[in-house]
């Protein structure tokens, strides 16, 4: 009785380095295959010019790359004040989702809305979300 506990006991240990190991070997591979800067870039403008923003325009628009989301979180703040609807819907398709954002934003003030952020999840490469600020 005491050789089958100790059996379990040894088996469960192995189980559990081995599972450890597993996990540190996924998030390795997960941190490879994360998209560069240029990629998502790229992907988000395929999307802007399906849904006919004119972004090769480079007089037109600024392309910002909000890896860290802090234009985008400023933004969230807004959106509560004023478009708390809008805001929600964001927060519904966003929340738990790893996500870098771009950033299409006319270069004069002159222009109305024109404003574009394409979320972009950076290990698998699709788009989560867009939201254009017309």
């Amino acid at each position: 009785m005491r050789a089958f506990i100790m059996y379990l006991f040894v088996i469960c240990a192995l189980s559990i380095l081995i599972l450890g190991c597993d996990k540190k070997e996924t998030a390795q591979q997960q941190e490879k295959a994360m998209f560069t800067e240029q990629e998502i870039i790229e992907i988000a403008n395929k999307k802007a010019k399906s849904l006919d923003f004119q972004i090769d325009d480079s007089n037109f628009y600024n392309v910002y790359y909000d890896k860290d989301n802090k234009r985008w979180k400023e933004n969230q703040a807004f959106l509560k004040e004023y478009l708390p609807n809008i805001a929600d819907e964001c927060n519904r398709k966003l929340t738990g989702r790893e996500y870098h954002t771009v950033l299409y934003k006319p270069k004069s003030e002159e222009v109305m809305g024109g404003v574009l952020w394409v979320f972009v999840d950076p290990i698998s490469g699709k788009v989560i979300y867009v939201l254009p600020e017309l």
